[in-house]
């Protein structure tokens, strides 16, 4: 893998350790629901920049297809996380 995968896995991992904690949040406090939504969102980035993360290791352009689609479908629960962000 490639310096700039790595450092996107990296950044994939952080908004894994973020979710967690703010699912663990909400788990505590169900009033906060804020903390579910940044939950969504960090589960979105996580699934966004491990799949970009393995598109720049792809050998083959249907391999890279593959993970750019996988991206588009995470970037779903980020853009509507950050509207529901919007909306509070």
């Amino acid at each position: 893998m490639s310096l700039a995968g790595l450092i996107t896995f990296g950044v994939a991992v952080v908004a894994l350790c973020a979710a967690a904690f703010h699912g663990w949040i909400f788990r505590v406090r169900r009033s906060e629901r804020l903390h579910l939504w940044h939950a969504i969102v960090a589960l979105g980035v996580t699934g966004l920049t491990g799949a970009t993360a393995f598109g720049y290791g792809s050998t083959t352009v249907a391999e890279a297809e593959h993970w750019q689609r996988l991206a588009f479908v995470f970037s779903v629960p980020v853009t509507v996380g950050f509207l529901q962000f919007s909306w509070d």
